[in-house]
């Protein structure tokens, strides 16, 4: 009762807030011109954002939108039931007419992906392909040094192609594996192993719901992608690593001692676990690497498969629409390596459909923010605060962005803080603001989430698995790790892309 008292009074002063901010905003002068065609070409008919129906509908969809994300911080379990509840009340409210919710809201590519992905990765767990390579880490890990980079290495390449929420689990399982013949404190490398992996999943659109969601909404080609984030993202990784060294310096020397002390035991173990998963047949772990790579490939190359099959076919083939069906793709191939009657089951355990259930709520009510003129007037706040025009305007602008979404996941969702400022950053682009402002986005979103325990969802799923197997981490231990290394994170994200406007001017 008392958790609802509070939630009610939350809506209402953000109710509040929403509307005097809608009220005190207002489209005034060339910006404001050029703001209100693109809405109204968005809508397709004229539009008067300033009227007082339009701020009250505004501050609706503000505050459904606002208040799915406070439920999130609340109580993560309710966040599904949150977001449905305030379709159901945009629905009813008739703000937003249903039809366009269907048809213009949801981005079906993007779902189309993730349940593909998340399938696939459930396939290949079933061949135990993960745990074998976690396995051989184990054993080729004779100093600190070494086991830094090769977990990071492992952490941040599988989070690459897999995501980030289904790579942590096995990256973690190498920690487990050490704590049966280690006396050390393992939480710090438990924390190195998260951070490693959101570091990694910048690198492709396939490695964060972020990366995707943009990847999709902005219709960035997989090949920029990978000239902006993955060089990045290495450069990130190594950083990391030494920061780790550099903070934890006496930590570090207790692991080297421990790893000598212990090399023989982990020898041992290693062998034992390549026994227990040595009964998967060698061609079956073979194909199975086969299809990641495969998968990757297709991921890489997708638009100029998407071109070559427009040639080939004189139907014209949209890059994005068949990077979504990529997935399947694979899933196609590994018939070979898995029972096909048990793909039901699969879809089933592998696929997080409470997390598709909310990419779609979000999607809806991000809508929703776009219709009503909200997001418009929240890119004429931003673009009246900076130039738009060359390199200084961008970089001040990107650089807002960037900082003030790592700042903002650091605490909320992640996804839903991007999904929240990247409509006024589309609203920007078609201004003038640079296209490199949705990697800022990206960049912040990701490398703040390394900030807090609940920055991203593989952090919440590492303290879950942690605190399973009595080894809690509290956030005065994750803060000790995380707040410089991630801070230099992001000043090296933000000279990035400042390099990129430079180059691009």
């Amino acid at each position: 009762m008392k958790t609802m008292i509070k939630l009610a009074i939350y809506i209402a002063i953000i109710f509040i807030l929403s509307y005097l901010f809608m009220n005190m905003v207002h489209l005034t002068g060339p910006l404001g011109s050029k703001i209100t065609e693109v809405v109204t070409e968005y809508r397709g008919a004229p539009v008067d954002l300033d009227s007082e129906y339009a701020d009250l509908t505004q501050a609706i969809t503000l505050t459904i939108f606002f208040t799915v994300i406070v439920v999130t911080i609340i109580k993560m379990e309710w966040r599904v039931a949150a977001a449905i509840s305030g379709i159901g009340i945009l629905v009813m409210s008739a703000i937003v007419p249903p039809q366009d919710l269907v048809v213009k809201a949801i981005d079906w590519r993007l779902l189309l992906f993730l349940i593909g992905s998340m399938t696939l990765a459930g396939i290949l767990r079933e061949t135990g392909v993960f745990n074998r390579l976690a396995i051989s880490l184990l054993s080729k890990s004779g100093s600190s040094l070494g086991l830094l980079m090769l977990l990071g290495i492992f952490s941040a390449v599988l989070s690459m192609i897999l995501g980030e929420v289904t790579s942590i689990i096995y990256a973690v399982m190498v920690i487990l594996e050490l704590k049966r013949v280690m006396r050390i404190d393992l939480k710090p490398l438990i924390i190195f192993t998260v951070l490693a992996t959101n570091t990694g999943s910048v690198a492709l659109p396939i490695g964060n719901p972020i990366g995707i969601y943009i990847a999709f909404t902005a219709n960035i080609a997989v090949s920029e992608f990978i000239v902006k984030c993955l060089t990045l993202s290495l450069l990130e990784l190594m950083v990391l690593v030494l920061l780790f060294k550099l903070v934890l310096r006496d930590y570090t020397k207790a692991l080297d001692q421990e790893l000598k002390r212990s090399r023989e035991l982990i020898s041992k173990l290693s062998v034992a676990r390549t026994i227990d998963v040595s009964s998967i047949e060698v061609k079956h772990f073979k194909t199975s690497i086969f299809i990641l790579i495969f998968f990757v490939a297709l991921v890489v190359s997708s638009e100029y498969l998407a071109s070559l099959m427009s040639i080939l076919t004189g139907v014209s083939i949209d890059p994005h629409a068949l990077l979504a069906f990529i997935p399947f793709f694979s899933i196609a191939i590994a018939m070979f390596v898995t029972d096909p009657s048990s793909i039901n089951k699969l879809i089933e355990s592998a696929v997080d459909w409470p997390s598709i259930l909310f990419f779609i709520a979000l999607f809806i009510l991000s809508y929703s923010l776009s219709y009503t003129g909200a997001i418009a007037k929240i890119a004429y706040v931003i673009a009246s605060a900076s130039s738009l025009s060359g390199f200084e305007g961008n970089a001040i602008t990107a650089d807002i962005l960037l900082i003030g979404s790592a700042a903002l996941s650091s605490v909320l969702d992640n996804l839903s803080v991007i999904v929240t400022l990247i409509q006024p950053v589309k609203v920007l682009v078609q201004l003038g603001l640079s296209r490199v402002s949705y990697f800022a986005l990206l960049y912040g979103g990701v490398f703040g989430g390394n900030y807090t325990p609940i920055g991203s969802t593989a952090n919440i799923v590492v303290v879950s698995m942690a605190e399973r197997e009595k080894m809690g981490i509290s956030w005065s231990e994750w803060l000790r790790i995380a707040l410089i290394s991630t801070t230099m994170q992001i000043i090296i994200a933000v000279l990035w892309s400042d390099l990129w406007l430079l180059i691009g001017y």
